[in-house]
């Protein structure tokens, strides 16, 4: 700070003295703490610096609890929060809201550890309710406000020349360097070019949406209302969400007759652990053939390892879901990353006791709700086998279930086709290779004919309220944050329009998937909810498939 102000550095000087104001403060200098935060407090309000004022303001909540002043406390942190809000709004873009959003988290947890205390103090359904209310400020927010909202206008013709040259150039980049690594040669001297053009179309994408909404601001989103999701839910169906506050694993649970929170359910890097141990072993099956004789020691040691996250996160709230027989779970961070269908309680699995459905938030949940999936009639089914043997084959078994289908097969298995047939369909069945990137999330794809179909690609078509199924490889997997803002292939196709989606967590064999989607969509056809026929589909190919890896790869996402 000094070094700072000796420079006339006033933005910089500020910054440090927020960091200093926090280590006086964990020091126990309260007092100390408290000046400095206050007079940096002024000056970051003086020189408009509006993210130091707001972290000033955290820290006036934090000397306030420190000293005992829960009242004082809270008021300050909510006024943290609006003024984090009030920023947030004049941004520009889903992704920049939602970084915002993850930078300011703190008095969104600091409140929401004031009403975890408060229900621990003096439990109720009305304590209880606050608790998923402060939760719920933070959870998976863009995806929350963006659903339901008036889809943009197609991209204006500024936008829409330079974007679709990129693009085309984008596809010849990512077929050539298949094609490098078909060959054996190193993709490396692509990696530049194609990184660089990913760049420039996010940024195409941020200006078209700032140019379409210059005189439209994302209104704080209204204050979610648990009341409203119990009189939606019926009777037997809950709302788990998940939640973490320093190393604490919490459960809200939500049913039609009351709202509970269940504290300490485990300690979450037992969970993170027993979680990773668990996908361990059900990626020891990736090998196929290769672990057939060894199929039933491998089973039973799915089952110890599923019953280890079972024990953890499932049997601590198991008395608060008493003759509940539908779930819709809100899973915290890795837990995203798991199948809850396939936990085991030592007799049975989770689905053999209830249907199962996961959403990013109990907003979420309550959207998918009150925007039930339409009479699955007509399909678009498509099928790309270049990368994914038995695609076509299986797009074709798909397509003799429904008696209306379009079918888009190989080389009529691209983007254009995906576009233009996509708006009339009541579900839309997707075989295909498929490819999360980690280092890009919105650049995750669907492998075409024509090339990668990407998350943008996805989020940009007009899809009628109906089901996506994503059968290919892993479609499920996502880039979480802490505000569990997911952002994958799923989210994309709930933006574009679906009702439910469906897609896998881990590798799929093609000839199980199959028997699975063909069990799947005949108990569709027969009127089940797409979670009943998830459920039935599951328990179908158990029979004969008692890993956890064949039966339990899909999940249903969006609602049951």
């Amino acid at each position: 700070a000094a070094a700072f102000l000796a420079s006339s550095l006033a933005a910089g000087q500020a910054h440090a003295d927020v960091v200093r104001a926090h280590a006086l403060l964990q020091c126990g200098d309260v007092d100390d703490a408290a000046t400095v935060f206050a007079d940096t407090l002024a000056r970051a309000q003086e020189l408009q610096l509006l993210t130091v004022a707001v972290r000033c303001q955290v820290g006036l909540g934090l000397v306030a609890k420190a000293r005992g002043d829960a009242t004082a406390a809270e008021t300050l942190f909510e006024s943290a929060i609006a003024a984090s809000e009030e920023q947030r709004n004049a941004l520009p873009g889903d992704d920049i809201r939602g970084a915002f959003l993850l930078d300011q988290l703190r008095p969104y947890e600091e409140v929401l550890r004031i009403a975890l205390d408060a229900c621990d103090g003096a439990a109720s359904d009305a304590s209880a309710a606050r608790v998923l209310v402060q939760l719920e400020r933070f959870r998976a927010r863009v995806l929350g406000e963006r659903l339901g909202r008036s889809r943009p206008e197609e991209l204006s013709a500024a936008y829409a020349g330079p974007a679709t040259a990129l693009r085309e150039r984008l596809s010849w980049l990512y077929r050539s360097a298949q094609k490098l690594i078909d060959d054996g040669d190193d993709p490396q001297p692509l990696t530049a070019e194609t990184r660089r053009i990913e760049h420039e179309l996010l940024e195409h994408a941020r200006r078209q949406r700032l140019t379409g909404n210059a005189n439209e601001q994302a209104s704080a989103s209204a204050a979610f209302e648990p009341t409203r999701l119990q009189a939606a839910l019926d009777a037997g169906q809950a709302v788990v969400e998940y939640g973490v506050i320093d190393d604490e694993l919490f459960a809200c649970v939500v049913t039609r007759d009351r709202v509970a929170v269940q504290r300490r359910v485990a300690r979450w890097p037992a969970v993170v652990e027993a979680v990773r141990s668990a996908r361990f072993q059900i990626e020891t099956m990736r090998y196929g053939a290769g672990v057939g004789s060894h199929s039933g020691l491998l089973t039973r040691r799915s089952q110890i390892a599923m019953r280890r996250v079972h024990d953890l996160v499932w049997a601590p709230i198991r008395p608060l879901l008493d003759g509940q027989g539908s779930a819709i779970i809100v899973p915290h961070d890795q837990l995203g990353s798991l199948q809850f269908a396939a936990l085991f309680d030592g007799e049975k699995f989770l689905s053999e006791r209830m249907e199962i459905a996961v959403v990013a938030s109990a907003r979420v949940a309550l959207y998918g709700i009150n925007h039930p999936p339409c009479v699955a009639s007509r399909a678009l089914v498509l099928g790309e086998s270049s990368r994914l043997a038995h695609a076509t084959q299986e797009a074709q078994l798909v397509a003799a279930l429904f008696d209306d289908a379009a079918l888009l097969l190989d080389s009529a298995a691209d983007g254009t086709g995906l576009r233009g047939a996509s708006a009339a369909a009541d579900v839309l069945h997707l075989a295909c290779h498929a490819e999360f990137r980690s280092d890009n999330p919105m650049f995750s794809a669907l492998q075409l004919a024509d090339g990668p179909f990407t998350v943008q690609d996805a989020e940009a078509l007009h899809l009628r309220q109906g089901i996506v199924v994503l059968s290919a490889c892993e479609t499920g997997v996502a880039a979480y944050s802490r505000g569990d803002e997911v952002i994958g292939l799923v989210r994309a196709f709930m933006l574009a329009g679906a009702a439910r989606v469906v897609a896998s967590m881990w590798p799929v064999d093609d000839a199980t998937t199959v028997k699975f989607m063909t069990a799947f969509y005949r108990s569709l056809g027969d009127g089940a909810r797409p979670a009943q026929a998830l459920r039935g589909a599951q328990l179908d190919l158990m029979t004969t498939h008692p890993h956890p890896f064949h039966w339990a790869a899909f999940t249903l996402y969006g609602g049951r």
